[in-house]
């Protein structure tokens, strides 16, 4: 009689210790489902701030309707390649080049490329512009936009006939950068192109403000 209770008890016992195990094992697999939401939680704030960060970024840079007139500047063929020179090479004080990269709304991108508040520094032939300051907007052929000021003027000697495309390297606008900045690949290949989908292919069009 004995034995039989002494068997049942330990029947008792070992189902205990098996429900014991079971709510161990639920337990740590909720806790473990707890923890992936919070982290999935907190992916999906991060996730939002950061498409908050992009969209405001692109508004700030959006193209806005001119509220002034504009004069249409059409572009030679194959003008893909982009070239650059670094903002350290303009060195007369006298300059309006070099004023305006003193200017205290000139400033150096992440990606090494100098701008004027919204606007990227490019230099261009003169059949674009004879004024540092101009302020230019570059139609891409792949949907693009971006605004651009006249930071410096191709000499005539150096473009082709009609003062637009240069003779050797055929770019049709030159950016003004921080060379040390610029990621591999850009320097690599001497091509602002290959910065982003941006200033990749051949220009469309460049409009110009008329003050």
């Amino acid at each position: 009689m004995n034995s039989l209770k002494n068997i049942c008890l330990l029947i008792i016992i070992i189902c205990l210790l098996i429900h014991s195990y079971i709510l161990s094992k639920t337990s740590e697999e909720l806790k473990k489902s707890h923890d992936d939401i919070l982290k999935m939680n907190e992916k999906l704030i991060s996730d939002k701030k950061n498409l908050m960060r992009l969209v405001k970024d692109l508004e700030k840079d959006k193209l806005k309707s001119p509220s002034r007139n504009m004069i249409s500047r059409n572009v030679p063929e194959n003008n893909s390649r982009k070239t650059y020179m670094d903002y350290r090479k303009i060195t007369d004080t006298s300059s309006e080049q070099y004023k305006l990269q003193q200017n205290k709304d000139c400033y150096t991108t992440d990606t090494g490329l100098r701008k004027v508040n919204e606007y990227y520094c490019i230099a261009v032939g003169t059949h674009y512009s004879n004024n540092i300051g101009d302020k230019l907007i570059i139609h891409m052929e792949n949907g693009e936009s971006f605004k651009a000021i006249v930071a410096d003027i191709k000499d005539d000697k150096h473009t082709d006939e009609t003062n637009r495309q240069h003779r050797k390297d055929g770019s049709v606008i030159e950016f003004v950068v921080d060379t040390k900045k610029l990621p591999e690949l850009v320097r690599k290949m001497g091509d602002i192109s290959y910065m982003n989908e941006t200033f990749k292919g051949e220009i469309k069009a460049i409009i110009k403000e008329v003050k």
